[in-house]
């Protein structure tokens, strides 16, 4: 519950920024395929790992994730730092106990996949109430009617059915928070002195 909490603490403001930019003007085009009216933004860049996993990168993403990601890595640190009962390597909250470098990785890439969901869910509520984003949103996304997840390609909900389907990167980032909480829970267990 607390790491979900924590995702939704930077997810949910990521979401609204990027609906905002849509809203403002600062992007123009199709809706779901927008493009900013400032190219200098929107230069799509060739990072081979990258490009690999997701469909686009551009000098707006650099600076979404890795400027005000690490603003936020850093704010989680503090705020970690000052919460714990002890410790800042492994810290210690009553009986839950983090690996904080490794659970803001975890948290980051959490949000991956959160930001890009409440995107279209935050849309789908505002658009149908108050005009703000598209109503459909939802139902845009279970179609596959988007085109920076087109590269990755998607997969069915349920295979072999005609349900819904959602990005293949929906599927295998939960896989990754898993393995990467696995890894935490190994370094509390047999490196008790980063206890320090």
């Amino acid at each position: 519950m607390f790491y979900a909490a924590n995702v939704l603490l930077f997810a949910i403001p990521l979401a609204l920024f990027e609906i905002w930019l849509d809203a403002s003007g600062k992007k123009k085009g199709p809706w779901g395929d927008t493009k900013f009216v400032d190219p200098y933004w929107g230069k799509e860049l060739n990072v081979p790992f990258f490009n690999l996993m997701f469909s686009h990168l551009t000098r707006y993403h650099i600076v979404l994730f890795g400027y005000i990601g690490l603003v936020m890595f850093v704010a989680e640190y503090i705020a970690i730092k000052l919460l714990a009962d002890r410790g800042w390597i492994i810290a210690s909250f009553g009986e839950t106990k983090i690996v904080a470098p490794i659970y803001m990785v975890n948290v980051l890439v959490g949000n991956m996949v959160t930001e890009d969901f409440l995107w279209f869910a935050i849309q789908t509520v505002t658009g149908k109430l108050v005009g703000w984003g598209e109503p459909q949103a939802l139902s845009r996304l279970t179609h596959g009617n988007f085109k920076w997840h087109e590269k990755g390609g998607f997969w069915p909900i349920v295979p072999g059915t005609s349900w819904p389907i959602l990005p293949k990167f929906y599927f295998w980032v939960p896989g990754v928070i898993i393995i990467i909480f696995i890894i935490e829970r190994l370094v509390i267990h047999y490196w008790p002195w980063a206890w320090c």
